[in-house]
């Protein structure tokens, strides 16, 4: 689904802000400083384990029927760190009944579907807009204005699960032992 440039670049203009706000109360060296102290590698797994997780949801609802928000919710639901989640899928505005229409799997890239982003998507035509989580004050905003969609939220740890179980994996069959731990099982 494309969207157009002008409205996606104010859509995402106040995520941006709002890390950059965020960035004043942050401690700049939390993550690294530790490994440097140990003498240890480090290496970030954040984004490449979203960019894992991403086409794999994709392709569980592509797998299936999207007439329905309710056939959405069940193809993320075949996928084991979904199943395996105490977080469900859930539908939290709209109704699993409804037909889907036009749909958007919003995630990874910082962008966690708030109400710009939402709202970008619904002048585009989609109805139905996909996140792993999205920030309390943002559904109330969304709530407040009647915006007429579905939005149908995931899981934050089961995605992240997805994306560590392939990491994982894939080392192991490098013969590189791993410890999963934190994360959902993927089967």
């Amino acid at each position: 689904m494309a969207c157009q440039k002008k409205i996606a670049r104010q859509a995402v203009e106040k995520l941006k802000e709002r890390v950059e706000t965020r960035n004043h109360a942050d401690i700049y060296g939390d993550v690294v400083a530790p490994a440097k102290a140990l003498g240890m590698s480090l290496v970030n797994v954040h984004h490449p384990r979203d960019e894992y997780m991403r086409p794999v949801i994709l392709k569980a609802i592509k797998s299936g029927s999207a007439e329905y928000v309710s056939d959405i919710v069940r193809s993320i639901n075949k996928i084991p760190e979904f199943r395996n989640a105490a977080t469900k899928v859930q539908v939290s505005l709209g109704s699993e009944k409804k037909r889907a229409g036009q749909w958007a799997l919003v995630v990874a890239a910082g962008i966690n579907g708030g109400y710009r982003v939402a709202k970008a998507y619904l002048q585009q035509r989609v109805s139905t807009i996909i996140y792993l989580h999205v920030d309390y004050g943002e559904v109330t905003k969304m709530r407040e204005d009647k915006l007429d969609c579905n939005r149908v939220v995931m899981s934050q740890l089961a995605g992240d699960s997805i994306g560590l179980n392939g990491l994982a994996g894939r080392l192991e069959g490098l013969v590189v032992e791993t410890v999963r731990v934190g994360i959902l099982p993927g089967k």
